[in-house]
């Protein structure tokens, strides 16, 4: 028997021994025999409740809803999920990646038909999910129906409906108020979730915010807050110094003169020319997911397309492939300016167990004459699955989650 051979029997005796240490309990893993499959843990799931709104509360079809929810974890809460009829809505992760013990977020959700609405909050550790913690709302089709007014979240202060001014609303406890806009730099204090603060500038990608809060003025990462008013004029704001800078190198340099030629030509010099250069710069949304009783699991996911070339971009269509193939356009961008972005939304269902690659293309039509042409396309792969994995402890004690399954 060579040396392979004894690899894969030993392979085959690990799996067999795995099978039959799962025999007794494969049968509430599996989805169609009495819910969900989620993977479990010798160190306890993730609790979760929703705060706000209570159940069988008012909604209006296009006002937004705001779904406050605390979870906790006896090692860390990695991530809240929003989920309304089984779609997932909104997900919010911990700013820490070994997740945070006590985790209060504040999710949007914008009805867009009326009827039952039957929202779950889902706290996860990894892959290690909460029991769901469920509510009810009523969508109406119009304010005038609504018999109670949905309050805002504890915490919460809403301005007033005809104030434009661009704010930034903490979505998460504990968001790190820093000095600059980047993780290296030092934090002046936390903000709590609810807290609302003025913008009054930006980093080019729109992934920071300079802010001020009372008479502080700081840098807050775009990832956690939900921004209100017009945004459209607010400045790119310089970034303090690094406070860890790179030590300088020092570069030779050569010094010359030009002479002129005696007889030639004057030489002209002509303005750079101002060109845009459209990006799918991120698309986002969850990457793992589970099939649910049905055999669908649908989530939202954002397209961001950006400007990073030197000039307008003019009107142009960005496609969309799904899971099935097939092709859809997102709704059409105007004009982006240099360093400004739109984010379009697209909502994905998936029907099978799969890795689905979703593409996005920006400028499908061929409407913009870019700097560059070939990097106009983005994917993101996602993994769906009917089944949860195998949590099995690694040496030195660490754990580690594998497929279970072919």
């Amino acid at each position: 028997m060579n040396q392979q051979q004894r690899w894969r029997r030993m392979l085959v005796i690990l799996a067999v021994l795995m099978a039959g240490s799962l025999g007794c309990n494969l049968t509430a893993l599996l989805p169609g025999a009495g819910g969900l499959a989620t993977p479990t843990s010798p160190l306890g799931v993730p609790n979760v409740v929703i705060n706000s709104p209570p159940n069988g509360s008012e909604a209006v079809i296009g006002q937004e809803v705001l779904v406050q929810s605390t979870a906790q974890d006896s090692i860390g809460v990695t991530r809240v999920e929003l989920r309304v009829n089984s779609f997932i809505v909104n997900t919010v992760s911990a700013q820490s990646s070994n997740g945070e013990r006590l985790f209060s977020v504040i999710q949007s959700w914008i009805p867009n038909e009326a009827g039952v609405a039957n929202l779950e909050v889902i706290a996860y550790r990894g892959l290690i999910a909460s029991v769901p913690a469920r509510i009810t709302l009523l969508v109406r089709q119009s304010a005038a129906q609504v018999t109670a007014t949905l309050p805002p979240p504890s915490g919460v202060t809403l301005p007033p409906p005809e104030d434009r001014t661009c704010r930034a609303r903490v979505e998460v406890s504990g968001l790190n108020f820093r000095t600059g806009p980047g993780t290296n730099y030092p934090i002046l204090r936390v903000l709590e979730a609810g807290t609302l603060v003025d913008i009054i500038g930006r980093l080019g990608d729109n992934s920071w915010w300079q802010v001020r809060t009372g008479l502080e003025i700081g840098w807050l990462s775009a990832t956690y807050t939900s921004e209100s008013g017009d945004c459209s004029l607010i400045p790119v704001a310089v970034p303090p110094p690094s406070p860890t800078p790179r030590p300088a190198t020092a570069t030779p340099t050569a010094t010359f003169t030009l002479s002129p030629i005696p007889g030639s030509p004057t030489p002209t010099f002509s303005p750079t020319p101002t060109i845009p250069d459209l990006v799918v710069s991120a698309i986002t949304g969850p990457e793992v997911l589970q099939l649910n009783a049905t055999g669908t699991v649908g989530a939202r996911y954002t397209v961001r397309v950006y400007n990073q070339g030197t000039g307008n971009s003019g009107q142009f269509t960005t496609s969309f492939r799904q899971p099935d193939g097939s092709v859809i356009q997102l709704p059409i961008v105007v004009n982006l300016a240099p360093a400004q972005y739109a984010d379009l939304g697209v909502d994905v269902l998936f029907t099978a167990s799969n890795t689905y690659r979703l593409e996005a293309f920006v400028d499908s039509g061929a409407q913009v004459a870019e700097s560059d042409e070939g990097n106009n396309i983005r994917t993101l792969n996602v993994v769906v699955t009917t089944l949860p994995g195998l949590l099995i402890t690694l040496p030195g004690g660490g754990l580690a989650l594998t497929p279970v399954g072919p």
